[in-house]
């Protein structure tokens, strides 16, 4: 029998300045396109934008590099919160994420998993200097990170509690089938939809797919101007309703276009654009970051029909594994889409001071009824330090 290779030697770079940052951003992006989560948010086109825009006040951020060799096999990028917890310095860090998208993951090479994590967090701390937590967001079951937490992190213990849903749609098997299995409902309104152009005269739906250099940021300009006419413009949730969202929108576009991710679905009716999609690429899977269509045209359907029609062209193309909706919403259930669990993690060195003012607030009830009494007993030494403080 063969013995295992032996775990590599792995080295640590940090980086706290974004130059030195987007010299590593093509490795970055090759190791984020290779890993088992297919995600855009652990490519530097969704990070570096978070960095640069939504560093609060008073923090700062580094990102880790793990290197085996000349290899790339780690990225930790963190906020860095100045945080003195009895008088004495010892920061939160946090992984950059945003409210409404399932990120918050470390990236790690699936075959050096756990020691570049080990690595990564040797780095982290070293940097920190004595970190009080680390939170992680969310992140999938298929994740190495998520493996090595499982396994037990050797200096580290973790919190873990459920997140919201993730839903995607399998492509697999024949188009027709798949939509035939879709709920009656959905296709009675496509229908529905289509019936209406053709009553009023409207044309035929022409599709428009954009992708590569042709895929250029400024197509967000369309995207955003029929968004703003439906709910969304109305209740202040559109991209044009916040300049920092709009800012950051850009800035991944901008990122994506650059390493050739992006791709961009439009639908027009009599010239008139009724829908449209911002989806990033990441290998054989398409992540649809933004959806919007034209209030004006509401009774069209033209969103759910240019839906149908990304995943119509995903099966005939053959390319693509599966179209993810980033969340799982109730809508998703029309589409039959898979609904896939995703986890909270938050990290804390197996010291005193670190579990009872880190991990204490982030202790969930399950955790607590499995270890009767540790909730009590966390209150407790926190009240007593305060008194004394």
């Amino acid at each position: 029998m063969l013995n295992p290779a032996p775990t590599p030697a792995i080295r640590t770079t940090c980086c706290a300045d974004l130059a030195a940052v987007e010299a590593h951003t093509d490795e970055w992006d090759a190791l984020a396109a290779a890993v088992p989560q297919r995600l855009p948010m652990l490519a530097s086109g969704w990070v570096l934008p978070l960095l640069e825009q939504r560093t609060p006040e008073g923090w700062s951020w580094v990102v880790v590099f793990a290197w085996a060799d000349q290899r790339l096999v780690g990225v930790l990028p963190v906020f860095v919160e100045p945080s003195r917890p009895l008088g004495l310095l010892r920061p939160r860090l946090a992984v950059p994420c945003s409210y409404n998208t399932l990120a918050g993951d470390i990236l790690l090479a699936p075959d050096v998993a756990p020691a570049a994590l080990d690595a990564l967090l040797q780095g982290v701390r070293s940097h920190a200097k004595a970190p009080l937590r680390l939170d992680l967001g969310c992140m999938r079951e298929s994740s190495p990170t998520f493996a090595c937490v499982q396994q037990g992190i050797p200096g580290w213990m973790a919190v873990r509690a459920a997140a919201n849903d993730g839903a995607s749609i399998r492509i697999a098997g024949d188009y027709g089938e798949w939509f035939q299995a879709l709920s009656k409902s959905l296709r009675r309104d496509m229908r529905r939809g289509e019936n209406k152009m053709s009553r009023e005269e409207l044309g035929e739906p022409v599709f428009e797919f954009v992708r590569g250099v042709d895929a250029t940021p400024d197509r967000l300009d369309e995207l955003m101007a029929i968004e703003a006419t439906t709910w969304k413009g109305e209740e202040g949730g559109a991209i044009v309703s916040d300049p920092s969202r709009e800012a950051r929108y850009r800035a991944i576009a901008e990122r994506f276009h650059a390493c050739g991710w992006l791709e961009w679905q439009f639908m027009r009716v009599g010239g008139r654009l009724i829908a449209a999609n911002m989806v990033i690429r990441v290998g054989r899977s398409q992540m649809l970051l933004r959806m919007a269509y034209n209030g004006e045209f509401a009774r069209l359907q033209g969103g759910q029909l240019l839906l149908r029609e990304m995943v119509r062209r995903a099966f005939e193309a053959g390319d693509v594994d599966d179209v993810n909706f980033v969340n799982y919403h109730p809508w998703c259930r029309r589409w039959n889409a898979h609904v896939e669990p995703y986890h909270n993690l938050a990290l804390a060195p197996k010291r005193p001071l670190p579990f009872f003012w880190g991990l204490g607030p982030r202790l969930n009830r399950s955790m607590a009824r499995r270890i009767p009494g540790l909730r009590r007993l966390v209150r407790w030494v926190r009240g007593r330090f305060q008194k004394r403080n």
